[in-house]
């Protein structure tokens, strides 16, 4: 679906008490090659909030396009798509001044025709609501970036306690996030929620049924993100809605509600500091990798990442940013995110996020790794062997090595326990033949895989590059494994196959292959 720029042009004025109540009026049309645009006239007067919607009818394909005209006939606010699933469209805007103003509707281009209909209600920034009903009075609570929206009656109560330790986080993170660590500020919404800091409602989600602790929603498609020097085209605006309580959640060790609120806080908004990107990013698991890992970084000791680790190191054999198990696994990769900073520097991910602007996926990754004179097959190899070695900060609380596929013992042919390895995923052996050189090759996988060995020394983990074959001394290494390594890259990660192999070992005849890299061994724990 095409998806075009939102540009929401907002001039705040000083916003007084309208001079009559909310109005609402309604108008309808048709838009084709007889008629492409029509305007309407609509007197405000100083203060008076306006929002302007167009719907097409359901069997039509009509992209409205919604431009408001001042009284002197200058273009103050102008919409295409409303937001990421519609060609509807949508203005939120204050008017500076009493006149008479011209709101015009036309279509994106002469492919498209229909009728639509015109909604325009006037009255006071109140208007401006998003579709979150809370269960009592709603009230606000504005800090210096986020309006905090809230009840204090019914299901969605909150208390005053719970409340305040919200509203301090999310501050918390936008100073961690966007000061400290430089990622622009997500785009405004316009008035949407009734001003223009970011929304933030307080609802008892895990209440309703709901499976997250909170989420990020887009709200609608800017374009252009005016908070980078960088030109985006489908940057968005969101808003976040986040549990009221927190209470019937699993805790881990150290955790209580207001720590778990705050992990929330930091992964949420990373996601609308994402929007301001590209909110049509296709892969989840970039998205939720990337907060995930955030959470480690900007939420500290209340970070809830490293429970999601046993998970992904259980399934190393499925391709990178698969959304197995639920998706649960892609936020355990949160780890690729940590070794782009360990390899590239602490400003890789946002250089990733960069180039994700214009290119999708792993054409995106790959464009910014090239900018390091590297690929994607090349870091992911190196990622499972990170992985491998436990070689992270947090990895004591990780609980979790990576799946051991099964040891080889002697001599002759070993096949994986499993179906193989899908794209970017990787099989690790225990290498447990008895001490001494040995040759090992790989067949029945038409050459598509990679052979790599790890093996423990006093001080660390060296990673010795066998291709599709070569020699190893086991003597070396007080342990020693296997690791078959898929090289070829999915595009799409929901779409990824396995590869089967053989893995033959014989006498070695040959010098061992050379080191190809080494891995800090401080938290390498042995596969089991």
């Amino acid at each position: 679906m095409r998806k075009c720029a939102l540009i929401l042009l907002v001039f705040l004025a000083l916003i007084g008490t309208s001079a009559h109540a909310q109005d609402a009026l309604s108008y309808n049309g048709i838009l084709d090659d007889s008629s492409d645009q029509q305007t309407y006239p609509v007197t405000l007067k100083t203060g008076d909030a306006i929002l302007i919607t167009t719907t097409a009818q359901e069997d039509d394909n009509l992209d409205t396009v919604l431009k408001l005209y001042d009284p002197a006939g200058r273009i103050v606010a102008e919409n295409d798509d409303a937001d990421l699933l519609t060609y509807d469209s949508q203005i939120t805007y204050i008017a500076p001044e009493t006149g008479v103003y011209k709101v015009e509707v036309s279509r994106y281009d002469e492919t498209t025709s229909g009728h639509y209909d015109l909604d325009v209600t006037i009255g006071m920034v109140t208007i401006f609501k998003y579709d979150v009903t809370l269960s009592g009075t709603e009230l606000t609570e504005d800090t210096a970036h986020f309006r905090i929206h809230y009840t204090l009656s019914g299901v969605d109560a909150v208390t005053p306690t719970f409340l305040d330790a919200t509203a301090r986080a999310f501050e918390d993170m936008w100073q961690r996030e966007i000061v400290q660590l430089g990622w622009p500020i997500p785009p405004g919404d316009g008035l949407m929620g009734g001003d223009d800091l970011y929304d933030v409602y307080i609802s008892d989600l895990l209440g309703a049924g709901e499976e997250a602790l909170g989420y990020m929603q887009t709200a609608a498609v800017v374009g252009d993100n005016p908070n980078t020097d960088a030109l985006e085209t489908y940057a968005a605006a969101s808003y976040i809605v986040i549990d009221n309580d927190f209470h019937d959640v699993e805790y881990a060790d150290g955790q209580d509600a207001a720590t778990l609120m705050r992990t929330t806080a930091a992964h949420e908004f990373h996601h609308a500091i994402q929007d301001g990107f590209d909110a049509l990013e296709p892969d989840d698991w970039l998205r939720e990798a990337t907060s995930v890992w955030m959470e480690t970084v900007a939420a500290g000791k209340d970070q809830d990442a490293t429970g999601y680790i046993a998970l992904a190191f259980e399934y190393p054999e499925l391709c990178l940013g698969t959304s197995a198990n639920d998706g649960d696994v892609m936020y355990g990769e949160w780890t690729f995110m940590t070794f782009l900073t360990d390899e590239f520097g602490a400003d890789a991910v946002r250089q990733l996020w960069d180039s994700l602007i214009d290119y999708d996926s792993f054409d995106g990754m790959g464009r910014m790794l090239a900018t390091f004179d590297t690929d994607v097959p090349h870091e992911a190899v190196r990622y499972r062997l990170k992985n491998l070695a436990r070689d992270y900060q947090l990895a004591p609380l990780f609980d979790a090595t990576v799946w051991l596929e099964d040891t080889i013992t002697a001599v002759g042919s070993w096949t994986p326990n499993g179906s193989g390895v899908q794209e970017l995923g990787a099989n690790y052996f225990d290498f447990a033949a008895p001490s001494g050189l040995y040759d090992v090759s790989l067949s029945g996988d038409d050459g598509q895989l990679q052979l790599w060995a790890v093996g423990l020394t006093d001080h660390d983990l060296e990673a010795v590059a066998l291709g599709r074959g070569g020699s190893i001394d086991s003597s070396r290494y007080s342990k020693l494994y296997l690791m078959v390594f898929n090289p070829q890259v999915e595009a799409d990660v929901n779409d990824c196959s396995y590869v089967e192999y053989k893995i033959k070992v014989l006498a070695g005849k040959g010098s061992p292959n050379p080191v190809d890299s080494t891995w800090d061994s401080t938290y390498f724990e042995p596969l089991n």
